[in-house]
């Protein structure tokens, strides 16, 4: 114990780089502090954290490295410390952005659960000058969270009081229970992290009455014959099956086709007696004799006037045909 008695002497004088490298050799022998030196130590950090002059600053790297040190020596030794969750408070309102994400994972770390971040908008709303002093803060943050948990020591009263009636046979004249002040201030036996905890779900519990409360004000009964219109869903493009086309679900881009210009001007004016086109001749002879039939036809249209398309109806089977 006299080692750890001489860091904690040399940790006011001493500078912010050495005052970091002592809280890391007296977190070292947290395993031998005693109640009473546990105590000693938190007492200490928390005045080593707010002088009354000169106090350190999170604007400042050195500085801010020796608070986060002191911050996390007072979560090890005591989580449940309200003089821990004042100071967090304090820092988080007095931090830059950047500096905010640590002090909200040692929040998280002392046990406060706020997925929808009730507790840190809390702070986030308060008027907080540049230039206030420490002192100041700590004492806003002393008194809100006061209150909070008197908050909560007065819901635990009350579920306390329900639970007694309840389990006694009440009749007609039974007198109700009554809350007394004694009953709700007393904040002794309540943990910061706890009332920290209520806050957000009482926050969580307004805001769904305030939408229920929307949802119901609006009209009940809406006409049968109202087609509602479904909400456009952000989805990639279907990939298509073997043979699937969907011919009939989607909309072709038209290619684009142009017609020849037509001219402005007759092509043909007056009677034309013939017309000469480049066509092959055709013989239109219905049974040619064998002399004008070709030997070797070379065409194709010499083929074709080889075959014979035409017959005498009188010297045809047509009659059995069906």
């Amino acid at each position: 114990m006299e080692l750890l008695a001489r860091l904690l002497e040399a940790l006011p004088t001493a500078d912010f780089g050495t005052k970091t490298q002592l809280l890391e050799a007296i977190l070292s022998l947290r395993e031998a502090l005693g109640p009473g030196m546990s105590d000693v130590v938190q007492h200490t950090l928390v005045g080593l954290l707010n002088p009354k002059k000169g106090a350190p600053s999170m604007q400042k790297e050195y500085q801010k490295r020796f608070i986060l040190a002191a911050l996390h020596a007072l979560l090890a030794l005591n989580k449940d410390s309200r003089d821990l969750m004042v100071e967090l408070m304090a820092y988080y309102v007095q931090a830059p952005p950047a500096p905010r994400l640590a002090i909200e994972g040692l929040i998280e770390e002392m046990g406060v659960r706020d997925p929808h971040r009730y507790f840190y908008k809390e702070m986030d709303s308060w008027p907080v000058a540049k230039d206030v002093p420490k002192e100041k803060l700590r004492k806003a943050c002393s008194l809100w969270l006061e209150g909070a948990m008197q908050e909560l020591q007065e819901h635990r009263a009350l579920l306390a009081l329900k639970q007694k009636s309840r389990g006694k046979h009440s009749c007609q004249f039974s007198p109700k229970p009554k809350v007394t002040p004694s009953q709700w201030r007393d904040t002794r036996w309540v943990h910061p992290v706890d009332a920290v905890n209520h806050f957000a779900e009482r926050r969580l519990e307004q805001q769904l009455e305030e939408e229920i409360e929307q949802l119901l004000g609006q009209p009940e009964e809406m006409p049968r014959d109202t087609v509602m219109a479904l909400p456009l869903l952000r989805k990639r493009q279907a990939i298509l099956r073997l043979g699937e086309t969907n011919a009939m679900l989607r909309n072709r881009i038209p290619e684009r086709f142009y017609f020849p210009y037509i001219f402005p001007r007759y092509l043909l004016k007056g009677f034309v007696p013939f017309v000469k086109l480049p066509l092959p001749r055709i013989n239109l002879g219905p049974f040619p004799s064998d002399s004008k039939r070709p030997a070797s036809p070379t065409t194709f249209t010499a083929k074709q006037q080889l075959v014979q398309k035409y017959f005498i109806p009188k010297f045809s089977y047509a009659d059995s045909y069906p």
